[in-house]
């Protein structure tokens, strides 16, 4: 990884080269970025990949540190950028098997497109995030998406978090288009692959009904714990990392986040543990 992309005080111009020369790499020339790991190389064959973040490569920091912007390396140009520099993340080097994460203060920190990443509302999509806690008790967001600013019985969002809203304790767990899921999985401050798969969007029975979160590659089964809009069908325009800015507010992530990925389609089980044993693999950590 190229030390520049750390390096506090570079100029705009060449903030700029740096992004347009990350944006160009495709996930599977990533695995060189680690110095040719093989390990990534049927993970890269799977179709329907989105996004790919990875807190090694395509990040770009301002003056002070901050993270400045989060370059897709899906090859599709997702990027993340965050114009407020106090809402910015900050790089933890070496923060999980020798491999840095980005940073989340749980207050203000996050990033947000104001875009699906160019999947149908409608359509089936795997989400996956290698991320930790700092504090178990709190409320964290991880990867969310939905509509923009939205509450009371507007809301309308999907995706992975920790101590729910309407949590029935101190548990990782999903939201279904704003209805709050709790898993079986204590939280704690390790990191963990987290994956949530649903195959069907056609309505909120649909979402509830082929949805499946997995924790370290081991399902952890999923209970509405009280709460929620109902709302039906989805209705997303945007997607946030580390919260989601509806008019609730709260549930910023109070933790480290290393690598994110999002597929278009629900991965067969199969894919989904490849994914997760490289993952696995790069940072560390044991598969249930």
């Amino acid at each position: 990884m190229a030390g520049d992309q750390y390096s506090r005080g570079i100029g705009t111009t060449r903030r700029r080269t740096l992004l347009a020369a990350v944006g160009t790499a495709t996930l599977g020339g990533l695995a060189g970025c680690s110095g040719g790991d093989t390990t990534d190389t049927e993970a890269t064959a799977i179709p329907g990949l989105r996004l790919a973040l990875r807190a090694d490569t395509g990040v770009t920091t301002d003056d002070e540190g901050r993270v400045e912007t989060w370059a897709d390396q899906s090859g599709n140009g997702y990027d993340f950028s965050v114009d407020t520099p106090e809402w910015r993340p900050t790089i933890t080097e070496e923060a999980v098997n020798g491999q840095p994460a980005l940073t989340f203060d749980g207050e203000d920190d996050y990033f947000l497109r104001e875009d699906t990443l160019g999947i149908d509302n409608d359509s089936p999509r795997t989400f996956v995030v290698v991320s930790r806690l700092a504090d178990p008790t709190r409320r964290s967001k991880f990867l969310s998406q939905g509509k923009l600013d939205s509450g009371g019985g507007d809301s309308n969002f999907y995706g992975i978090e920790a101590n729910t809203w309407h949590t029935a304790g101190e548990r990782f767990g999903v939201y279904l288009i704003s209805v709050a899921h709790d898993s079986e999985h204590s939280t704690d401050t390790n990191y963990h692959v987290h994956t949530l798969r649903t195959e069907s969007f056609s309505n909120l029975e649909e979402i509830r009904n082929t949805s499946t979160y997995y924790v370290d590659g081991s399902e952890s089964p999923i209970s509405h714990t009280g709460g929620g809009t109902f709302n039906s069908p989805f209705e997303g325009d945007s997607t946030a990392i580390g919260s989601f800015t509806h008019s609730n507010g709260g549930g910023g992530h109070f933790g480290e986040i290393a690598e994110i990925r999002v597929y278009d389609r629900a991965l067969t089980d199969d894919e989904r543990s490849t994914v997760e044993s490289t993952l696995a693999d790069r940072y560390g950590l044991d598969l249930a």
